[in-house]
């Protein structure tokens, strides 16, 4: 009777402890370091892919300072890129000795974003740990429901600091 209980007892504390996981417990039991799947990842990129979108003005966040820039897509032998065709930055709020050029919001295209995110997903060990100091890294981002671009990607290097950057606003203009 005790061994019966005893196992009903493991089997329930096993059954909290992997709800617990599948809704947002710990990252150590996850495929990647980041808190999507490679589901999300395909259905989001689908959902910005299918728009079709030929030029798009994006404004963002990183490091104290605002960008806002307008993007061309193209399409090179089958293979996408972006380009920024021009970009204003100014500094927000008061972040020190932060200096805010136009060329520190190069990489925070769309399709910078999903690449970064697919990195993560396709090499986990690699994006799990600081290469110098061997902490652990921690990635979160979420995808805009209706178009699908990442509105944020942020980053936590194992001390519990989180960085990284936040999109405001993406207007499709072609």
């Amino acid at each position: 009777m005790f061994l019966g209980r005893l196992l009903i007892g493991l089997i329930l504390v096993v059954g909290v402890a992997s709800n617990a996981f599948m809704l947002g417990g710990s990252q150590a039991l996850r495929d990647a370091p980041i808190d999507v799947s490679r589901g999300e990842y395909e259905a989001a990129l689908s959902r910005w892919e299918k728009l079709g979108v030929v030029e798009y003005e994006e404004v963002f966040m990183f490091d104290g300072c605002r960008y806002k820039a307008v993007v061309t897509v193209g399409d090179s032998r089958g293979v996408s890129n972006e380009t920024i065709k021009s970009a204003e930055v100014a500094k927000v709020g008061n972040r020190g000795n932060v200096t805010c050029k136009t060329e520190h919001g190069e990489g925070f295209t769309v399709k910078d974003a999903f690449d970064f995110v697919d990195h993560v997903l396709s090499n986990p060990d690699e994006m799990a740990r600081n290469a110098h100091s061997g902490s652990s890294h921690w990635y979160s981002t979420e995808f805009e429901a209706i178009i699908g671009y990442p509105r944020f990607i942020l980053f936590n290097d194992g001390d519990g600091s989180d960085f990284g950057f936040r999109v405001e606003e993406v207007k499709i203009l072609k």
